[in-house]
């Protein structure tokens, strides 16, 4: 007999409304101790999590059956469904007011500055999953071993 498919894990949502009085009250006091420790806290967890799952989660689920994976995500997408929108509010929300410590932001040229900067990383990660995806493809691991041989 199947268990029911929980979609919203309700034993995890005081943690998660305790994060988000965590930030709030950050905000809310100024604190930049705070501010900073949720920001920074919060995008490594972003991130660790973000490549732990696409490099160890998703090749071992990309190799499972049909039916283990739809058990695989029955029960860890509600989990996820938890703990990722969390950890980008409590990133983003204790960030944009972290920033306004910063030297460039109190710059005339600052958030424009900032703005690149984000815009350049973005585009450096999407070139990175990119490579990453085209790695897959036959040709380009036998273009690769050719050049470096060649080199």
């Amino acid at each position: 007999m199947r268990r029911p498919v929980v979609v919203v894990p309700v034993r995890g949502l005081p943690i998660v409304a305790l994060v988000l009085i965590g930030v709030i009250v950050a905000i809310a006091r100024d604190a930049r101790w705070g501010l900073m420790f949720c920001h920074v806290v919060g995008g490594g967890l972003w991130t660790a999590i973000d490549l732990f799952v696409g490099f160890v989660v998703g090749p071992i689920i990309g190799r499972m059956s049909i039916p283990a994976r739809i058990e695989f995500s029955t029960r860890f997408m509600p989990k996820m469904l938890l703990i990722m929108p969390t950890v980008v509010t409590m990133t983003l929300a204790a960030g944009f007011p972290a920033a306004t410590f910063s030297v460039l932001a109190r710059l005339e040229l600052g958030w424009p500055i900032l703005a690149l900067s984000a815009a350049l990383l973005s585009w450096a990660g999407y070139s990175i999953t990119t490579t990453l995806r085209s790695w897959n493809d036959p040709q380009v691991r036998v273009r690769v071993a050719t050049t470096v041989s060649a080199g």
